[in-house]
């Protein structure tokens, strides 16, 4: 859906977000579709979850996080992954568990070839936090998805994910660790529980 009239060289899109059965339509959201500067709309669907998800000509893709606040986040940016300037992923899926988005690389092309068969890639999503490289970087990626991608493992019908609980307390042994008393006891708030 076209909202407004962007900036000069820009897209300004919206979206809805409707809930359907055979009888009525209930409108869930209705708010702007955020896309990178200068760039266009390359693909919109959903993951295997059910969770929106939208892909850009630069090669961003987001997902709407809905229990956050209705916030457009970025999960992958595709430009990562391929050498060339005109090489671009063509979206065939997005696997909300594991996180992983299904695709075939077009070299120098638009649309991938039919002829020799293309094969698909896995890639994984790679949420932005600092310092990517480091342990830190890593087990807050591994935090946010677990935060934001919750698996179907619950323990115990108390609603606590094993998985974040986890990479909590690895991340409170990692603080502890350097001696960053403040940061130890801001991840120990974070726990779901204190029993923990």
């Amino acid at each position: 859906m076209r909202c407004l009239l962007g900036l000069p060289g820009e897209q300004n899109l919206g979206c809805w977000l409707l809930d359907m059965d055979r009888r009525h339509r209930h409108l869930v959201l209705q708010q702007s579709l955020p896309l990178s500067t200068k760039s266009t709309l390359a693909w919109i669907g959903f993951t295997s979850r059910g969770m929106p998800v939208s892909y850009d000509s630069t090669g961003v893709v987001r997902t709407l996080h809905i229990a956050g606040g209705n916030v457009w986040l970025p999960v992958a940016n595709l430009r990562d992954h391929v050498k060339g300037k005109s090489d671009h992923y063509w979206i065939i899926g997005i696997h909300g568990t594991p996180q992983q988005i299904r695709c075939i690389l077009c070299k120098g092309l638009t649309y991938p070839t039919t002829l020799p068969r293309p094969v698909a890639t896995t890639l994984p999503f790679n949420l932005p936090v600092c310092e990517q490289l480091t342990e830190k970087g890593q087990l807050e990626e591994q935090c946010l998805q677990a935060d934001l991608f919750p698996s179907s493992d619950i323990a115990g019908g108390m609603g606590v994910n094993k998985q974040l609980t986890t990479v909590l307390m690895k991340m409170f042994a990692l603080a502890c660790k350097a001696d960053r008393e403040f940061r130890a006891s801001e991840i120990a708030s974070l726990l779901p529980n204190n029993q923990t």
